[in-house]
């Protein structure tokens, strides 16, 4: 069984060629177009990424700063909204000019004296406002009239003459003057 095979191998009569052999090449590196693809866009990912904290740290506090100095305080933006509200005064508007008297009002309390009003129904809102002791007295009858007859309109459907508006808007504007000018002189006198 251990028989030997004759076997021929031609390749082992070959002849060098006249130079001998040659010394191993460098391997050839074929660049893969989806790597430098990736490395593109993580580079692009990269310069946004940096531009915009660079504009979040640097430009937002500067932009910060200065809408802080445009804040208009609440008696200065009351009195603003109250003349934009001034031309619902007609016959068919009473119940807009009202909410929007209202919402003015609201708007105004809840700046000037941190208390929550436009989230509050009045009868939820009175008792609050009442015993906060900016509106004690006159201040208190005046804002109870004045949400009053805001509410008959609202609720009630109570139609406004152009006067009975007039009397709303004066009576709203009355209650800003005079709180604001009261709290004026309550910090002042605490100041002293």
């Amino acid at each position: 069984m251990n028989a030997l095979i004759p076997c021929l191998i031609a390749s082992a009569d070959f002849e060098l060629p006249d130079g001998g052999l040659r010394d191993i090449a460098e391997p050839i590196y074929i660049i893969n177009w989806w790597y430098v693809a990736g490395i593109a866009i993580a580079a692009f990912l990269a310069v946004v990424l940096a531009d915009r904290l660079i504009r979040k740290l640097v430009w937002h506090p500067r932009k910060a700063r200065e809408e802080a100095a445009k804040i208009i305080p609440p008696y200065e933006e009351a009195m603003q909204q109250l003349s934009a509200v001034k031309p619902l005064m007609a016959a068919h508007n009473d119940e807009a000019f009202s909410v929007a008297v209202s919402l003015v009002l609201r708007r105004y309390i809840e700046r000037q004296f941190e208390i929550r009003a436009n989230e509050m129904t009045t009868e939820e809102f009175l008792p609050i406002a009442t015993g906060h002791n900016a509106f004690s007295g006159e201040l208190s009858t005046l804002l109870t009239d004045f949400l009053g007859h805001v509410d008959l309109v609202k609720f009630a459907q109570h139609n406004l003459d152009e006067a009975s508006m007039n009397e709303l808007f004066l009576s709203a504007e009355r209650f800003i003057r005079e709180s604001y000018t009261k709290s004026f002189l309550t910090e002042e006198g605490t100041k002293e």
